[in-house]
């Protein structure tokens, strides 16, 4: 019972970030644009805005993209998570055949 409980939980897991993961590509143009676009409007050439201004803007569009970086960071380490319980599951799902139980018993 335990074993259907697990699949049934890592099929939702992984179904939830795939969507995830599907809706975040078809946003990243959007975003990567808007990140891009934010760092390279700082009129650093403009002798009318005061340095203060200008290293304001920058800081915060590094923030933003800093911020982008971050997530995209931990939406890797989720995925790498996810993997490595897949793994176990199917190392698990090994030991119940007599012959690769063997191998699985070592490990």
């Amino acid at each position: 019972v335990m074993g259907i409980i697990y699949d049934v939980l890592q099929a939702a897991v992984v179904g939830g970030f795939s969507v995830s993961a599907l809706i975040d590509l078809l946003n990243s143009e959007d975003q990567a644009a808007s990140v891009l676009e934010s760092l390279t409007a700082v009129p650093f050439s403009s002798a009318d805005v005061s340095f203060e201004s200008k290293l304001s803007s920058f800081f915060a569009a590094a923030e933003k993209l800093y911020s982008a970086l971050d997530a995209e960071s931990r939406k890797t380490a989720f995925a790498f998570v996810i993997m490595v319980l897949m793994l176990f599951r199917i190392i698990r799902a090994t030991a119940a055949h007599p012959r690769t139980g063997v191998l699985t018993g070592t490990v």
